[in-house]
């Protein structure tokens, strides 16, 4: 685990200082951690990080202490090593999930950093999804009605609502407010959000099959759905429940 999370760690040195040699990239870490997470870490170190991890130099036996691995985890949008290994794992588990450490969740983390410009940047690629989907539905209803092909009665439309996805009529002002997906019945039916889980809530089968996804929104706040998927308002992907993240976030005697 330790060569993803540096492998991660450098990646994003890589994206804030546009620079690619070892010495530059521990330049720039060092300054960050000492100055920014008050974790003093010459340069010196994350060379030796960078030779034994990213060039896997064998003969380096330097390991980082347990601070210098949560203050790392921390750089790249965790809470503490141990929240990424289990990140990791989760991922790992999942199928349908890549287990390459997501960019995404690094773009995500910097957009509370740089000025104005930069955090605009960031969150035009951190919500890309939204952006392309309305752009998208809206060019393709607009060409369809004023060809004739269709009407604005004759195309079904939903949006999220609180908890569910209800069924709406295309209204321009609307569309401007608020994001209009094409309508599904299986989205309709089988897609909640559940309020108030706890350790009544039932996240498995009997069996142990999982029928609850997460999305974790800032630390320890957690939102729980009854379906894969996307999240409805921010395009990202739920993961699957594990019994460590209900145990750790949602019933600590579960």
């Amino acid at each position: 685990m330790k060569k993803e999370l540096f492998t991660a760690v450098f990646e994003k040195a890589k994206n804030q200082t546009g620079k690619h040699k070892p010495n530059s990239l521990s330049k720039h870490l060092s300054w960050v951690f000492t100055e920014d997470l008050k974790l003093p870490t010459s340069s010196i170190t994350f060379v030796r990080y960078y030779k034994k991890y990213i060039e896997d130099d064998q003969t380096i036996s330097f390991n980082p202490k347990t601070d210098l691995l949560n203050k790392a985890s921390e750089y790249i949008g965790y809470e503490s090593y141990e929240d990424f290994v289990m990140d990791k794992k989760i991922l790992e588990e999942d199928s349908s999930q890549t287990t390459v450490i997501s960019i995404d969740r690094i773009k995500e983390f910097e957009k509370n950093e740089g000025n104005l410009k930069s955090k605009l940047s960031i969150w035009i690629k951190n919500n890309h999804q939204i952006i392309i989907i309305n752009t998208t539905i809206l060019v393709m209803v607009s060409v369809l009605i004023s060809s004739g092909i269709v009407t604005k009665r004759n195309v079904r439309w939903m949006k999220w609502h609180e908890d569910h996805y209800v069924e709406v009529e295309f209204e321009g002002s609307t569309y401007e407010r608020e994001i209009l997906v094409p309508y599904s019945e299986d989205l309709i039916e089988n897609f909640k959000k559940i309020k108030n889980p706890n350790c009544e809530t039932q996240y498995f089968t009997d069996t142990g099959k999982a029928i609850t996804w997460y999305y974790k929104k800032g630390q320890g706040n957690l939102e729980i759905f009854t379906a894969p998927g996307s999240h409805p308002t921010n395009g990202k992907s739920l993961k699957i429940m594990t019994h460590h993240i209900i145990h750790k976030y949602l019933c600590d005697s579960y």
